[in-house]
């Protein structure tokens, strides 16, 4: 069963289905035994004469006071299996499809926006690790290495081994993935109400124009923002995924957004995470609303034993693994 079909045999759902005719049923009884016909009134005795003695009215034995039904404890949420090691960690992949080059490519599609994202169970730390779309040279699940660059991975093997690849990468155990195209990353943007950074400089494309300071970007333009390159660099443009993505999830928390209807409503979506998780992580991500936020972007010179033009692949990056591990675990706090 996918993951879409799975949201729509939503558990909860199910229960209130079933709950719904037994509280009409409850009600329906209780109305009855209220608006019923009242009981016939007790006929009035008369005494025989003044000078009989009365017979003396019984003391009523009290009417014993019903039990209280204890309040059932709420159902505490069920701890994701994700979270097993203290934090969750997800990756992010962004395609560069949307439904007119998907027409027009067959299908095909890069990721060119690769971002892990972590966050410790308390909701205190986030901290997001991107990967320019460039990188080559990267070691494989199966012991072999994937030459081609990073971004053509998911098409050519799945989202699931581009998860692992950047577990293995990372030297940590990524949960999740999480990928959707252009037109769906504009539907998260409005879900939410749009979204507000600092733009530090202004930048210009054919695009669209954005002005430097604090920007409350609609759905087009922050979609313009993630993309943007002409300025400056892809290792820039990795920077404002990161930043895109800690205000999106800070507008989530605060907006009180429900994943589960979002979900539906996204024809890109994929993803490995069970619904059965979705409140959970909904919960943390109003937690880590407030979390203190580390990031970085992996990219040369400090992340890459080289990077320049490689014959047929253009240009490429190759990565400096121990460097990269040595920077995640620190930053993790490990």
């Amino acid at each position: 069963m996918s993951f879409l079909e799975r949201l729509r045999d939503n558990p909860p759902a199910l229960v209130a289905a079933v709950a719904l005719p037994v509280l009409v049923v409850v009600g329906f009884v209780g109305w009855s035994l209220v608006s019923g016909s009242p009981a016939p009134s007790p006929s009035v005795v008369t005494t025989a004469s003044p000078t009989t003695v009365p017979t003396p009215t019984p003391t009523p034995e009290p009417t014993e006071r019903p039990t209280p039904t204890p309040t059932p404890e709420p159902t505490p949420t069920p701890r994701p299996e994700g979270l097993d090691d203290g934090r969750l960690t997800v990756l992010v992949l962004g395609s560069d499809n949307d439904s007119v080059r998907n027409v027009r490519r067959g299908g095909d599609y890069l990721t060119d926006a690769i971002t892990v994202v972590s966050v410790t169970e308390n909701g205190r730390r986030l901290a997001l690790f991107s990967l320019p779309r460039d990188t080559a040279e990267l070691p494989l699940p199966d012991g072999g290495t994937w030459t081609g660059k990073i971004n053509s991975l998911a098409f050519f093997r799945g989202p699931a081994v581009t998860r692992d690849v950047m577990s293995l990468l990372l030297g940590i155990r990524i949960d999740h993935y999480v990928m959707i195209d252009m037109d769906d990353f504009r539907s998260v943007v409005k879900a939410v109400g749009g979204v507000k950074v600092r733009v530090p400089y202004l930048l210009v494309d054919k695009r669209c124009a954005i002005s430097p300071g604090k920007q409350h970007l609609n759905p087009r333009a922050a979609l313009c923002y993630a993309r943007h390159r002409t300025v400056d660099s892809d290792y820039a443009r990795g920077g404002r995924h990161q930043q895109l993505l800690v205000q999106l999830m800070r507008r989530f928390a605060s907006r009180q957004v429900e994943l589960a209807p979002l979900a539906r409503s996204l024809d890109s979506l994929r993803t490995d995470m069970p619904m059965s998780d979705l409140r959970a992580y909904s919960d943390l991500l109003r937690r880590a609303r407030r979390a203190d936020v580390r990031r970085v972007v992996l990219a040369p010179p400090a992340y890459t034993t080289f990077a320049g033009i490689a014959g047929e692949r253009g240009w490429i990056s190759i990565p400096n693994i121990p460097a990269i591990r040595a920077t995640v675990a620190d930053l993790l706090g490990r």
